[in-house]
């Protein structure tokens, strides 16, 4: 019978928390075994917290504003669309109406880029406020690292309420 060693390679660094030598294993590829991995060698014990985003989306204003506002654009849009059909309709020659439809056709995907980009920038700039507030939470609390609640199954505090709070 053949026998096999694993064998595990270790290195020392230094904890990220308290600056102070940690023993860690090679080849830690989970995200989750890293965290138990540092919250188990650390010395100053890590606080976790959780944050439940898809909470703080659907009760955040700024984001029903966004939606509001795209739907308002779209709205427009399809007036502009309307129009622009009512315009092609009227005109005889067939060469004349395929010149207006692709000019019409080319303002629309110029118009809906900008729609995007537009609705693109608006909630990053929603996204930027709320990880700034979830930042500002954590530190506040003193929490070293904070999850997604959906990726954590037990063992973190959720501060979903704290940052309800603030963006109120």
């Amino acid at each position: 019978m053949k026998k096999t060693t694993k064998t595990t390679q270790t290195t020392d660094k230094q904890c990220p928390l308290c600056q102070k030598p940690v023993l860690a294993v090679a080849g830690a590829f989970v995200l989750g075994c890293a965290v138990a991995a540092l919250i188990a060698h650390c010395c100053c014990k890590p606080k976790v917290a959780t944050v439940d985003v898809a909470q703080i989306i659907a009760q955040s204003t700024d984001i029903a504003k966004i939606q509001e506002n795209q739907d308002k654009r779209m709205q427009e849009l399809q007036k502009w669309i309307e129009e622009a059909q009512a315009e092609v309709s009227k005109v005889k020659s067939k060469d004349e109406k395929n010149q207006l439809a692709e000019k019409y056709e080319a303002e629309l995907q110029q118009k809906k880029e900008e729609m995007q980009q537009q609705y693109s920038a608006e909630l990053m700039a929603v996204d930027h406020k709320m990880t700034k507030l979830i930042k500002k939470k954590a530190k506040k609390h003193g929490y070293h690292l904070v999850l997604s609640k959906s990726a954590v199954l037990t063992g973190a505090k959720d501060i979903t309420s704290d940052v309800l709070e603030a963006i109120k």
